[in-house]
């Protein structure tokens, strides 16, 4: 027995270069991804092996990634159906055009929450539109009017992060900070 890299391995082979975290307690320093490629590498030594070198090589596994013992030899032997539980991610339902067009009718509704902006879209489309100040597809607005209020919220969450303009949700509860366009004039009490 040997120890290598900081996990004791009878087989001598590197499995991950660690400190021995307890058990049941996943160390912050690997990621998911880090943890994945540690269970692809250990998978063949772990099927190879002997019962005894088994019991190393998951008491290695459990160091390395500090998972459960449990669900560490789970993982072990079960990790082809693990390989192709990866998750894609969704394809975007609405454009760039659906998502500006969201955006400038929320700034001419003085930049109103998503959930009181979404029930008087469709009056706030047809007079932008009456008016000119709005041209856009027939797809992008059964798209837009189709759209929930938590979607259009985070839609509109990228105004929050360039500073330029800000949606209600983020205004911590002062109200007449929020929809007061003077911010020296206080609201009515």
């Amino acid at each position: 027995m040997r120890q290598i890299g900081g996990i004791v391995c009878r087989l001598h082979k590197q499995i991950a270069r660690c400190t021995f975290p307890e058990e049941g307690s996943v160390e912050k320093s690997l990621s998911y991804q880090a943890r994945r490629a540690l269970l692809h590498q250990a998978v063949p030594l772990y099927r190879e092996a002997s019962r005894s070198q088994k019991r190393t090589l998951l008491d290695a596994f459990v160091a390395a990634t500090g998972y459960n013992r449990k669900y560490a030899m789970w993982l072990l032997n079960h990790a082809k159906e693990v390989q192709f539980t990866s998750q894609h991610p969704r394809p975007r339902r609405y454009g760039p055009e659906v998502q500006h067009t969201l955006f400038l009718v929320w700034h001419a509704a003085n930049r109103i929450c998503a959930k009181r902006l979404m029930p008087f879209l469709p009056t706030l489309i047809e007079a932008l539109e009456r008016h000119e100040h709005l041209h856009f597809s027939d797809e992008c607005r059964s798209q837009l009017l189709s759209m929930s209020a938590a979607t259009a919220d985070g839609r509109l969450a990228f105004a929050a992060q360039s500073g330029s303009a800000r949606p209600l949700h983020h205004m911590c509860g002062n109200i007449a900070q929020a929809t007061d366009p003077d911010p020296y004039v206080q609201g009515v009490e």
